[in-house]
């Protein structure tokens, strides 16, 4: 199994998520850090991935259903939890999401006891971006910049490629909250912040 991420002694410190993908047979590794530091609008902004990995939706996703028929949760995600080596010019189509089908592995924080959750990719997280801006269509808003990758945790920056960049929601400030995984639903059956995800299995279906 390649392992496209190393963890090095410079991510001391910092939890892992381990993402296997079964449709190529590949996994690797991202820091899942307890504090990301940036700056929002000149004002020191700090994110903390490990506790808000997982939230629940709210806006388009309130009043919409926890699962589908089939019983999976609809969720949303940044392109490179799919796609290691998404472009950081690339332009979050609905066209680009070839497998949705996912399962998260969960441990309880406090028992220890782990649970996997079937989910289906709704769509993208585009505000996963982590500087603003660069090369933004709309790029009056402010300024924006947090020490991550992109692609995986949400800033409430968008993609400067995205439809998102030209409008309002270039700098989305209501989406700065770290998270990795949104619930497209405003109700759950559990509380994320009770669990430590563990892994994420993309499904080749």
């Amino acid at each position: 199994m390649l392992k496209r991420a190393q963890i090095t002694e410079d991510s001391l410190g910092y939890e892992t998520v381990l993402v296997v993908s079964e449709v190529d047979n590949t996994q690797w590794l991202f820091p899942v850090t307890s504090e990301v530091k940036g700056e929002l609008n000149g004002t020191e902004k700090v994110l903390h991935p490990y506790e808000a990995w997982g939230i629940k939706g709210d806006g388009r996703y309130t009043g919409m259903s926890m699962k589908d028929s089939e019983g999976n949760y609809g969720i949303c995600v940044g392109p490179k939890v799919l796609d290691f080596y998404y472009a950081d010019s690339g332009r979050l189509w609905e066209s680009e999401l070839e497998h949705r089908y996912l399962q998260i592995l969960l441990e309880n924080k406090n028992t220890g006891e782990q649970i996997s959750k079937n989910c289906y990719v709704v769509t993208n997280k585009a505000h996963t971006y982590n500087t603003y801006p660069d090369g933004h269509e709309n790029n009056i808003l402010g300024e924006a910049h947090f020490d991550i990758d992109n692609g995986w945790f949400q800033t409430g920056i968008s993609y400067p490629g995205s439809i998102n960049a030209s409008g309002s929601a270039a700098l989305a400030l209501d989406n700065v909250d770290g998270s990795i995984i949104e619930f497209a639903t405003d109700k759950l059956d559990f509380n994320p912040s009770d669990y430590r995800l563990l892994q994420i299995t993309i499904l080749d279906k």
